[in-house]
Order: C-alpha cells, then sequence, then structure tokens
C-alpha cells in the first residue's frame, strides 16, 4: 500500500512535469541569450577595444534577435554606433 505523500506525488506528476520542462526552457534560453551576450562582448572588444557603459548596458537589455543582428553587423561596421544602429 502507498503512503499519502506518494499518493499526493503521483496525482501532481503532470504539474511537476510540466513546471520542471518550463524551467528547464527558461534556463536554456537564459543560457542561450548569455551565451550570446558574452560572445559579442568579446567581438566587440577585440574590434574596437573596451566599451564604454552605455555599450554594456544595450547589450545587457538586448533580445536574442538583436544579439544575433549585432553579432553579423561586427563584421563589417567601421564603428561601433554602426553596430548597433543595425538592431
Amino acid at each position: 500500500m502507498q503512503d499519502i505523500c506518494s499518493l499526493e506525488r503521483e496525482r501532481n506528476l503532470p504539474y511537476i512535469s510540466s513546471f520542471e520542462r518550463k524551467g528547464r526552457e527558461e534556463g536554456l534560453r537564459e543560457g542561450r541569450l548569455k551565451g550570446k551576450q558574452e560572445m559579442l562582448r568579446d567581438l566587440l572588444r577585440r574590434r574596437f577595444g573596451e566599451l564604454p557603459p552605455s555599450a554594456e548596458k544595450r547589450l545587457a537589455n538586448a533580445s536574442l534577435d538583436e544579439l544575433t543582428a549585432w553579432s553579423i553587423a561586427v563584421l563589417e561596421a567601421k564603428t561601433l554606433e554602426r553596430v548597433f544602429a543595425s538592431g
């Protein structure tokens, strides 16, 4: 015979699995965002030198789409300002 705790756990399993899945998805999304931020920061520093606080703030608040656009723009942009103009 199962104890009450294991019965409760079984009954709530679909909810727990849903929360776990959502948590994993959010963690992966955050990981991708942080990874793109770090990679772009490294590319920008190598290309343009130390970044001003305004550029750091833009990186910290950027969406995945913006980071992707800026990562492509850094290949041809002549200035830091031109990189961010493409986002």
